[in-house]
């Protein structure tokens, strides 16, 4: 959600309490207190949800390009190796799986 959205959204909610507020503010009662109360936790309840919720979508985006990006390196990778070094890539995987390798055969591997 952009940042005009958000704010036009906030507006929103706090113009419908004031317009409830100056609607019924014609008597001076503990009720209208109350309900005065009641209204401004709820416009602020909502107003934090709104920019909460938008700051968590923006963090999606991220994670979603680097994972193309990690996806994007890792098919390059692949392209550079030959037959062989593919099949001894996927037994070494099948193996780190299965717990067969502990890690002086990982250190080992990589030499």
């Amino acid at each position: 959600m952009s940042g005009f959205w958000k704010l036009t959204a906030t507006g929103t909610v706090w113009a419908v309490v004031a317009m409830v507020l100056i609607l019924g503010a014609r008597g001076s009662g503990s009720s209208e207190v109350w309900m005065t109360l009641i209204l401004a936790l709820a416009a602020a309840v909502s107003t934090n949800a709104i920019w909460q919720a938008s700051e968590k979508q923006a963090v999606q985006p991220t994670v979603r390009v680097d994972k193309m990006k990690r996806t994007d390196r890792v098919t390059r990778l692949m392209d550079l190796l030959d037959e062989d070094e593919i099949h001894d890539l996927e037994a070494w995987m099948e193996a780190r799986r299965d717990h067969r390798l502990n890690d002086q055969d990982l250190i080992d591997y990589s030499r």
